[in-house]
């Protein structure tokens, strides 16, 4: 894994073993050969995003927090009408 973005880097570094990751970049299909000479599958992946459930978690928090339409029609409206001069 090859990560060039900050923050898909840094999100790569912080998962654990065994836990879900959804990746977005260049997946590049190669052959290597050990030296016993049997040739295997390798990928090699250029991530530039990274997208774990912690980040998912938090942004449904946060979207969470903000206040719905119905929320709104009982806050008091900050425009008076009045053109601003």
């Amino acid at each position: 894994m090859i990560a060039f973005d900050k923050a898909a880097g840094a999100a790569l570094l912080a998962l654990h073993a065994g836990e879900p990751v959804h990746l977005a970049g260049t997946l590049t299909p190669k052959v290597w050969t050990p030296a016993n000479g049997e040739p295997r599958l390798v990928l090699d992946m250029v991530a530039h995003a990274c997208l774990t459930t912690y980040a998912v978690q938090r942004q449904r928090k946060a979207a969470a927090d903000v206040p719905s339409k119905a929320n709104m029609r009982t806050l008091e409206p900050l425009d008076d009408g009045r053109p601003w001069e």
